[in-house]
């Protein structure tokens, strides 16, 4: 799926309706559309045949653009392999490639702008970035939490009340 990205958000579109260096673009692609959905943008250049599987994450700059290769864990106890998700990017233009891509392509398309703040590749990347940080922060949270009360717990039992 292709998708311009305007004032109000995002706006599905067909392939047939991009222009290039006019506006800004999101897609969301299966792996098997990622050669013609970079050509699309005049992006060639390295792909995802490259992107190590066994690397935890890989950032690459070539021919104008950027690419960042993630591999994102599943559940704990879940016998399958980590995701792939392979990023594509320049000024005008975001790409998301993977196999399993549906919360990504609704994150994409259900995106909403602030009053006074257009959709953009920057702010869909940041977007991005932070759900699927998301949970990580509720867990170090609780983490700190009850890191802080072993130590008053400690201090307490050492006949310390330093709190």
């Amino acid at each position: 799926m292709i998708y311009r990205l305007t004032e109000q958000g995002t706006e599905q579109i067909d392939a047939k309706d991009v222009r290039v260096g006019q506006g800004q673009y999101a897609a969301v692609l299966p792996f098997s559309a990622l050669k013609e959905g970079l050509a699309t943008w005049g992006m060639q250049g390295r792909q995802l045949e490259e992107a190590p599987m066994h690397a935890d994450a890989r950032f690459d700059t070539q021919n104008g653009f950027d690419s960042i290769y993630l591999q994102i864990p599943r559940e704990p106890g879940m016998p399958a392999w980590p995701q792939r998700i392979c990023i594509y990017l320049r000024g005008d233009v975001l790409i998301f490639a993977g196999q399993e891509m549906d919360l990504v392509e609704r994150m994409v398309r259900d995106f909403h702008t602030g009053e006074g703040r257009a959709a953009s590749v920057e702010r869909l990347l940041y977007t991005f970035f932070d759900k699927l940080t998301y949970d990580d922060s509720i867990v170090l949270e609780q983490l700190e939490s009850r890191i802080e009360e072993l130590e008053e717990s400690l201090m307490t039992d050492r006949g310390h009340d330093y709190v």
